[in-house]
């Protein structure tokens, strides 16, 4: 304020000094102006004056854009979804009445689907198969190869060893040499495989075979008298869960990952327009919200012309291009460096 009337006070004395360059122009002021209307004169002036250096102070209309500059702090991103869990726990049901004898799996463990992973009691037909296998072991321990067929013999023998007494026959070899079959048939080799299997396919209903790969989860204990179709354990699938977020994204980097609770999830797939879980077995009901692994600056959209933004750094305005790691409708998010952004927006 003492500026302004100051500045006021040197343009008054400005002009009455050129006034007085002036002889006659001053003799005439002097003869006209009475100390009255001099001193109004002079508050007249005093006022031009004052309003002269407000007007030259005030900013000039701009039409375009206004050089607002706005921080822009990091953040944590969170993306809503609401989610309703699917069944991804299947129950594995007894194949048989009758006592349950044992688990092939242990519990917990994972497995894949159609491994058997439990028996039902039926003493005579499996003691029968049992006896069946020991004999085709021995068999192909003891028996002495040809010549002809040594390039075949460790296949053969490797065969024997991997017959396990209490789970199904093995995949067959393949054939090399027909002198190979031949042999076999003649030592009883290919009939006893062969008896086996239709031994197997009688006791198939005595086996229960897992539903669905997954981890095998135990319910009841070995020794249980069980009735056909009776939930003995269950499977946890291992299938992805697909979650769709509550907020539409245009554009996600397959380099940003976030968490729900402790669980990472996959890079977002934008053509099931979802991100996976890669956990399974979680159960999630009702609405929760993704969370950044890695904290972001949260950009206006209005904010950016052909991939830069205008930002202030050192006290100089400069233009900055930006990578997008998600792009919302109203916001484009961009990896921090743990320091705000001063970004000039235009004004809206």
């Amino acid at each position: 304020m003492l500026t302004k009337l100051l500045t006021s006070l040197l343009l008054f004395n400005q002009i009455v000094t050129a006034l007085h360059t002036e002889p006659y122009y001053w003799t005439t002021v002097r003869s006209i102006m009475t100390p009255t209307s001099y001193f109004r004169s002079y508050c007249f002036i005093l006022s031009l004056g004052f309003l002269f250096t407000r007007c030259s102070e005030a900013p000039a209309a701009s039409s375009g854009e206004l050089p607002i500059c706005e921080q822009f702090h990091s953040e944590f991103l969170t993306i809503p979804f609401e989610f309703t869990s699917k069944q991804d726990t299947i129950p594995v049901h007894a194949s048989h009445n009758g006592i349950l004898e044992s688990f092939s799996i242990k519990n917990n463990a994972r497995v894949r689907k159609g491994i058997v992973v439990a028996q039902i009691e039926n003493k005579t037909a499996f003691w029968k198969l049992h006896d069946l296998k020991s004999a085709l072991k021995t068999k192909l321990e003891s028996l002495n190869f040809p010549k002809i067929l040594e390039p075949v013999e460790p296949t053969w023998r490797n065969y024997g060893k991997s017959i396990e007494l209490g789970n199904l026959l093995p995949s067959v070899p393949e054939f090399s040499y027909r002198e190979e079959m031949k042999f076999l048939e003649e030592n009883g080799i290919i009939a006893d495989i062969n008896e086996i299997i239709l031994a197997e396919i009688r006791m198939l209903p005595f086996y229960t075979k897992a539903p669905s790969s997954g981890k095998f989860y135990q319910f009841i204990q070995s020794g249980t008298i069980v009735k056909k179709g009776q939930v003995i354990g269950a499977i946890v699938r291992q299938e992805g869960i697909a979650i769709k977020p509550l907020t539409e994204i245009n554009l996600i980097s397959s380099k940003l990952q976030f968490e729900l609770n402790d669980k990472v999830v996959t890079a977002y797939d934008p053509k099931k327009k979802a991100f996976v879980l890669k956990q399974v077995g979680t159960k999630l009901n009702g609405k929760y919200s993704l969370r950044s692994k890695q904290s972001l600056v949260r950009i206006p959209n209005s904010a950016i012309q052909n991939g830069t933004i205008r930002v202030v750094e050192n006290g100089k305005m400069k233009r900055k291009t930006i990578v997008p790691l998600l792009r919302t409708k109203a916001y484009t998010f961009i990896a921090s460096n743990g320091k705000p952004i001063c970004v000039i927006r235009t004004q809206e």
